[in-house]
């Protein structure tokens, strides 16, 4: 029969000696005190735990630490109670550009419709058929001009006004008739074929645009 060794139970770790309080100068009814029954309502462990903690240095900062701790925590609510009103109206304005800023995106859309719209016309393919209107216009005004001069008719009524305004220089009372069609039908065919050339350029693709 094989015999097995006790079986050992640990028990609480020791501290060092380093950490352990000086105890050689209480007096015997102070010790009885911190080993003895409950005195002023707390347990002979209490009183002992407590002597303790205020003698053990390791324990003793740990106890200063924690009350600084608890200090500084009880500052900071402090301070956080201070800013409170403040923090809640950065809250309220927070929520009121959150506000404007979703209303905002929720009229992008119908804005950015709109803009597309009004860009339109100045889109190349729309300046470009403006431009061929424009030219062809030109083209009549100054065939109608060349036909009312052959037939002896007033130069005014074959022009267009809206052309010849921006076309034509002011109109001479004194003026020769005839140096009169020539000045005309010269400003007029010039202004054509300058609106034609590019029109034709801009069609062959030799026109560049840039977005600036």
């Amino acid at each position: 029969m094989s015999s097995s060794a006790p079986h050992v139970v640990a028990g609480p770790s020791i501290p060092a000696d380093s950490q352990l309080p000086d105890i050689s100068h209480l007096s015997r009814a102070e010790l009885q005190q911190l080993l003895g029954s409950t005195h002023n309502g707390q347990s002979n462990d209490d009183a002992f735990h407590s002597w303790v903690a205020r003698n053990v240095p390791a324990l003793k900062a740990a106890q200063q630490e924690e009350e600084a701790l608890l200090r500084r925590a009880e500052e900071l609510a402090e301070i956080n109670m201070q800013l409170k009103p403040e923090l809640e109206g950065l809250r309220r304005e927070t929520k009121e550009y959150f506000d404007e800023a979703r209303k905002l995106e929720l009229e992008w859309p119908e804005l950015e419709r709109r803009q597309r719209e009004a860009y339109k016309r100045f889109a190349p393919s729309s300046l470009l058929a403006l431009l061929t209107q424009s030219t062809s216009k030109l083209h009549d005004e100054s065939e109608s001009l060349a036909g009312a001069f052959v037939e002896g008719l007033p130069l005014d009524a074959a022009l267009d006004a809206s052309l010849s305004s921006t076309t034509l220089t002011p109109a001479n009372r004194n003026e020769d008739p005839g140096t009169a069609f020539v000045r005309r039908y010269r400003q007029l065919r010039a202004t054509y074929h300058r609106q034609n050339i590019v029109a034709e350029r801009w069609t062959r693709g030799t026109v560049v645009w840039r977005d600036e």
